[in-house]
């Protein structure tokens, strides 16, 4: 018996060659021959023909001991084998076959591309892959996906209980839709020029001119794909080999048999690519259960608004299409719309020689039919992606997710059905969690826990804690409120400010859109991203005032504010202009969580849509808090979901008694702090508080916020302002003396100052008068008063105004339609008719009793009037 020192090295070198070490295996112990034979439950003499081994303990996917004959199973790794004949592997006498889940599979699935992952054979493949990223299970042969325990033969070629089970939990909880089987290379079919010469008699040979080392792993992989695919509806699958090593070249090249574990190995700092490029045409290939024969087919919608195309819902897909006209006679089109099985059902025979044919002409005419006779259909109004949606058929909320929609008490609902006006669909890049049941108890731990970890932040406003709590819990229900609230945290360095937006994303369990590159994020591309569903938003870096950003930066920056602005009514869609001249309508649903060093300067449009949080640096012995789990985000959206009546009543109840709680707000303050308040009351952030007793805490803290954005210049006030200020230039005429001729000299002023001069004198500079007319502006009377007739449109007022937001010809007419007083007429200006406002001077900020020079000025005979 050799020493237990050299079975712990022969243990570490073999599981070295994976890649892995002894703590990589959940559980594992290195045993001597006792202890093996003890753990396989062996008598003294049955011998196992090694001198150790190292235990592989089987775990559920929540990380118990998995039993089997009421004993923790494991398999055992054979160290030091006596001869050739001694197998590598050994399980217990009588056990059953079982799933491998490696203690970093969960957290390879969250990390990893969504909702893919592996099928091996060997624990320790498994493992090397989750370390690597990659989400992988394992079973212990490559025969063991069968159920050996069927009452009968048939039965016994159904897919083990145990592999289903944990399938369907990974579809239904963690999103799971596409599954590869990959098998070691030895499967994989290779074409007779990659097969070295020597070597080709050892292959077997396989249709369409291939080779395989081993006929029983391609098969097994092939098999295992197919039972699977028709076992778990709705799972992707296919089957794939790892790639053989190629070494050597000419004659002398070989190749080298390898697993998962090895590919990875081989590839080193380079594993993560390799793998990508392995497994990107075997997620591409796969396919879910052909029911389509039965279940597939289309329900016709309508036409495109431009009758190019056919509106139609996919049963296969469970999803909305719009498809070209041009393209309904194409098989793979066809295929896509109504599934294979249905297709070669409905418009397939044979030929004369019992070839298959299809009639995709006939399937095509038939299609487009159905959809004339429904008329146009409007997209806009009637379809909704992933998120969460206010029902008025249904007179609740719709959770919508890639895999089905679900009401507020998880159970499905139709994505379309006849009664209903909207539809439901997979659009968007992120869906809400998957379901979970969230009692009170679950959900007010969450809670509690999320209070706590708040509290490690050093906000300004103890009560901003609450605030910043409301707008996470308010995006649950994004896609149904009627006003989307967003928050900007504004701190120094050293603040945690990008550590809380990253708590935030992980509260909201992958619901929400994260960036850390906020400044190169454009509102574009999150439009597009978006689609016709609803998620939030959570940029950081976002720094309006930055000087050192680009120029680039800094218009993201105001874009994404008016892509905020834009998001923040449920009321009305954004129409945008596309490259095919049609242009295109979007029903923005989002709300945005920004963080910055610097305060931004916000219009005040902004002003009242965003609630401005401020973080203070952290004290040195402040810890931050770890983020949630994936189910304790579950828990705090499902448990929110279930609270949207209460919600909605503390809302209306807030909106309603605004006046008295914060006098002087107007109904978009009460819309924006209202939500955020009422979404935290609800959810219990302040047990035993009332919902006046906590707003009016909030807004006394926010106090300062409130009067800033309430005393903020409106866009007339801000208009006026500019144009003002704006500089003009005069050309006078003067007098040169000795020859008697004038010349002319330019000079400039203020636009203010021109007219305050024009209003002064009872004889006004002819100069000042032509000034002001070639920028579109005349000094006019009406009755008696007086008053500045601005030109609708006039390209010398836009020059006047480059620089500002009001530059583009005409864009000041929203500002000057809101000045009291302010009439729309034709009037003439230069001897010419032109359309202009008509203001009274009064309104314009500008001195008319002051002086200019040494001596009083002459007053206009209406200058009086205003004094």
């Amino acid at each position: 018996m050799i020493e237990k020192q050299t079975l712990q090295n022969l243990a570490e070198a073999d599981l070295a060659r994976s890649g892995l070490t002894l703590a990589d295996v959940r559980g594992a112990q290195v045993l001597d021959h006792v202890a093996a034979r003890a753990a396989l439950r062996r008598e003294r003499e049955q011998r196992i023909r090694a001198e150790g081994a190292y235990s592989i303990p089987y775990f559920s996917l929540e990380g118990a001991p998995l039993t089997d004959q009421d004993v923790p199973f494991l398999r055992l790794r054979l160290l030091g084998a006596h001869d050739g004949e001694t197998p590598r592997y050994l399980a217990p006498s009588g056990s059953l076959s079982h799933v491998y889940v490696p203690a970093q599979f969960l957290d390879a699935l969250a990390h990893a591309s969504a909702g893919v992952a592996v099928l091996t054979e060997g624990e320790k493949k498994a493992i090397a892959g989750c370390k690597a990223g990659i989400p992988t299970l394992a079973l212990p042969g490559i025969r063991m996906f069968r159920n050996p325990l069927g009452k009968d033969e048939e039965a016994r070629r159904d897919l083990l209980p145990e592999l289903a089970d944990l399938l369907h939990r990974l579809v239904e909880d963690y999103g799971l839709h596409t599954l590869i089987v990959l098998l070691d290379s030895d499967g994989r079919p290779l074409k007779k020029s990659e097969v070295p010469l020597e070597r080709i008699d050892s292959y077997t040979g396989l249709n369409a001119g291939r080779y395989v080392l081993n006929a029983d792993v391609y098969f097994a992989a092939l098999q295992a794909a197919k039972l699977i695919r028709g076992s778990i509806t709705g799972l992707r699958v296919s089957a794939g080999w790892v790639t053989p090593a190629q070494e050597g070249k000419g004659k002398s090249r070989t190749l080298r048999h390898r697993g998962l574990d090895d590919l990875l190995v081989d590839a080193g700092e380079d594993a993560v690519q390799a793998y990508s490029a392995l497994i990107a045409p075997l997620v591409e290939r796969a396919t879910n259960t052909d029911a389509t024969a039965r279940d597939g087919g289309y329900l016709p919608l309508g036409m495109s608004s431009d009758s190019h195309a056919v509106v139609l819902w996919s049963r296969p897909q469970d999803n909305l299409m719009t498809v070209s006209l041009s393209t309904l006679t194409q098989q793979p089109m066809l295929v896509a719309i109504m599934g294979r099985g249905y297709f070669e059902t409905h418009y397939g025979d044979l030929d004369a020689h019992g070839n298959p044919r299809f009639d995709a002409a006939r399937a095509g005419r038939e299609i487009t039919d159905a959809c004339i006779t429904r008329g146009v259909f409007s997209e806009e109004s009637r379809v909704r992606g992933c998120g969460v949606w206010h029902d008025p058929d249904l007179g609740g909320l719709v959770v919508v997710r890639r895999d089905g929609a679900l009401d507020a008490t998880g159970q499905p609902v139709e994505r379309l059905a006849e009664d209903r006006r909207t539809i439901y669909t997979a659009q968007g890049k992120n869906q809400p969690p998957a379901y979970v049941r969230a009692g009170d108890e679950e959900y007010g731990q969450v809670l509690r826990r999320i209070l706590g970890d708040l509290r490690t932040w050093n906000f300004r406003y103890r009560s901003s804690a609450l605030l910043v709590l409301g707008w996470a819990l308010s995006t649950v229900f994004l896609g149904a409120l009627d006003a989307r609230p967003s928050i900007w945290l504004i701190s120094p360095r050293g603040s945690g400010k990008s550590t809380l937006l990253d708590y935030l994303n992980h509260a909201l369990g992958g619901y929400a859109w994260f960036t850390d590159m906020g400044k190169e994020s454009t509102p574009a591309g999150i439009r597009q991203a978006l689609e016709s569903s609803s998620s939030p938003c959570i940029l950081d870096e976002l720094e309006r005032e930055a000087t050192s950003q680009s120029a680039s930066a800094a218009q993201n920056a105001a874009g994404m504010l008016s892509l905020m602005r834009s998001a923040y009514s449920a009321r009305g869609d954004v129409r945008k202009g596309t490259s095919d001249q049609k242009g295109r309508s979007f029903r923005i649903a989002t709300s945005f969580a920004l963080g910055s060093i610097s305060d931004p300067t916000l219009e005040p449009a902004d002003a009242s849509r965003i609630v401005r949080i401020y973080l203070r640096p952290l004290t040195t012995r402040s810890r931050q808090p770890a983020v949630l789990s994936l189910k304790e985000g579950r828990v705090l959206f499902w448990g929110t979901i279930q609270r949207w009546d209460r919600f909605r009543k503390a809302l209306d109840a807030l909106k309603s008694g605004w006046p008295h709680l914060s006098p002087g707000g107007d109904a978009r303050e009460a819309d924006t702090f209202g939500t955020l308040i009422a979404a935290a009351w609800t959810a219990g952030a302040m047990p035993g508080v009332s919902l006046q007793g906590m707003a009016k805490a909030v807004m006394c803290d926010h106090a300062e916020q409130l009067t800033e954005a309430r005393e903020q210049a409106s866009e007339t006030e801000m208009f006026l302002q500019a144009l003002c200020s704006a500089v003009l230039n005069i050309e006078e005429r003067v007098s040169s003396g000795e020859d008697g001729e004038d010349r002319i000299q330019r000079v400039t002023d203020t636009v203010g100052e021109t007219i305050a001069r024009v209003l002064r004198n009872p004889t006004p500079d002819p100069d000042d008068e032509k000034a002001l007319a070639m920028a579109g502006m005349a000094v006019k009377t009406t009755g008696d008063s007086p008053c500045l007739a601005v030109a609708v449109r006039n390209p010398g007022m836009a020059n006047l105004l480059r620089g500002t937001r009001w530059h583009a010809d005409g864009s000041w007419g929203s500002a000057l339609r809101e000045v009291p007083g302010v009439e729309k007429k034709v009037t003439w200006l230069r001897g010419t008719s032109v359309k202009a406002y008509i203001m009274p001077v009064a309104a314009l900020p500008i001195v008319l009793d002051g002086d200019s020079g040494d001596a009083p000025h002459p007053r206009h005979p209406v200058a009086s009037l205003l004094m």
